[in-house]
């Protein structure tokens, strides 16, 4: 390797692990904030927090629509001129701003009586006006300047949470709550703006062009339905649970989500920081030495997960008891499917990247359509006549059908003997081992 070739390399790395640390605080944050409202809200209003956040987040496509992701490839191999590209994605995402107001607005005059629901929602799906200029994200990452982004988006996090902290301090409502979603999303956009403009970027000279807006809403659908899949799966149960059982359960099935979420904080940052070194042995088809080291990796996280899901199973419910509240237990039965759907889903967090890596990703959005449909279904026959425990038992079976099945098909096989592998090495304590040696080689 070239030493000018080797200092793009060394950038690319940067940038990617500044994109790393960035989710991985924000999310950390956005959890541990999480479970300090549940400890001051109780059950039943942390419910209906969740609640309302339901159909802003499921409205959010609207604003999102897979825009950054093309505005990323158009930016990279220059489809359009840069302000063309910059102010026709700022008009789409504040048009869609508005119509994340409109859609999540209407669906709870529909879904919900609660005064306080409708105000939570119109207030948080206000911020998304204020992110019609968020593919400044997209601008930092192709300069490679991924680490102004990190900053906005850590100190937007942070001060949403402080925003957050207060309030509970001030034992305030909480409808006031959501106002520190506007908080976050006018800290982001103002720090990116900040720094875009103090590396040469400005605004002025943003203009819509017609042949691009045509491109971009023609080339980012089926991004955005992808998405839509996604945010739909993860909440759509919280919608029908505060619809046929009750804000509390709500509340109490989002504690028990967001929890499960914070080990997978550290196991994503795991495998995306692999991701270089991954991809750097990766050809057009899985090298040996890319399968041994991508299942030393999975196994790794794998071994992690079910030393935390046993931890979790004896213990969990009276750390959360002790921590945020008793009016938060639920039964051991819905633990226990909730942590073996967390399992599940472990040795599989490499396969979205080797299907984009292969040109599939149809495939992607054919199964993640899929396990939509089925969850939906199971949702609506399971939580009206089992409440929370049904809401567990359609999670199971849709993250079974996605992570275990779905490995069975003629485009994802290829990913099955990793899966096995991953789950095998773990149960053998293969990670323990070959950590083991290292630290022995290096002692030595």
């Amino acid at each position: 390797m070239t030493s000018s070739s080797r200092s793009v390399f060394d950038r690319i790395f940067q940038n990617a692990s500044w994109l790393v640390i960035g989710s991985v605080v924000a999310t950390a944050l956005g959890a541990i904030t999480s479970l300090l409202m549940a400890r001051y809200l109780g059950a039943e209003l942390y419910g209906k927090y969740a609640f309302a956040m339901a159909f802003v987040l499921i409205a959010s496509l609207f604003s999102t629509f897979g825009f950054d992701r093309v505005t990323l490839q158009d930016l990279v191999q220059k489809h359009f001129e840069e302000n063309e590209l910059m102010g026709t994605v700022a008009i789409l995402k504040l048009v869609g701003g508005v119509l994340v107001i409109l859609f999540s607005s209407v669906a709870a005059l529909l879904w919900s009586t609660d005064a306080e629901v409708k105000i939570i929602i119109l207030i948080a799906s206000s911020s998304y006006l204020l992110r019609s200029i968020s593919h400044l994200d997209v601008w930092f990452q192709k300069h490679l300047k991924s680490k102004y982004a990190t900053i906005a988006l850590t100190a937007a996090t942070l001060g949403s949470g402080l925003t957050k902290v207060l309030m509970i301090f001030l034992s305030m409502d909480v409808v006031y709550f959501s106002v520190a979603s506007v908080f976050e999303a006018a800290i982001f956009i103002g720090v990116m703006l900040y720094y875009f403009q103090k590396k040469g970027g400005t605004i002025q000279g943003w203009k819509v062009n017609g042949a691009c807006t045509k491109s971009i809403l023609y080339r980012s659908w089926p991004l955005a339905f992808s998405a839509l899949a996604g945010t739909i799966y993860t909440q759509f149960d919280r919608i029908m649970l505060g619809q046929f059982d009750s804000v509390s359960a709500v509340g109490i099935y989002a504690l028990y989500v967001q929890v499960l979420r914070l080990p997978s904080v550290f196991f994503d940052a795991i495998v995306r920081s692999s991701s270089p070194i991954l991809l750097d042995s990766f050809s057009n088809r899985p090298s040996i030495e890319f399968e041994e080291q991508l299942v030393r990796v999975l196994s790794l996280i794998t071994y992690l997960g079910i030393g935390f899901s046993i931890a979790f199973y004896l213990f969990g419910n009276q750390v959360i008891a002790y921590s945020i509240g008793e009016d938060f237990l639920t039964s051991l039965f819905v633990v226990g499917v909730l942590l073996v759907s967390f399992l599940l889903q472990i040795p599989n967090s490499f396969r979205v990247e080797l299907l984009l890596l292969q040109g599939k990703e149809t495939v992607i959005f054919k199964l993640r359509l899929a396990s939509v449909l089925l969850n939906v279904i199971l949702n609506l026959y399971a939580i009206p006549r089992y409440g929370i425990e049904g809401a567990a038992v359609a999670t199971l079976i849709t993250v079974f059908f996605f992570e275990v099945v779905c490995n069975l098909l003629t485009e994802t096989k290829f990913y099955l003997r990793f899966y096995l592998m991953s789950f095998r090495d773990a149960i053998l304590q293969r990670p323990v081992a070959y950590m083991y040696r290292q630290l022995v080689r290096k002692t030595s």
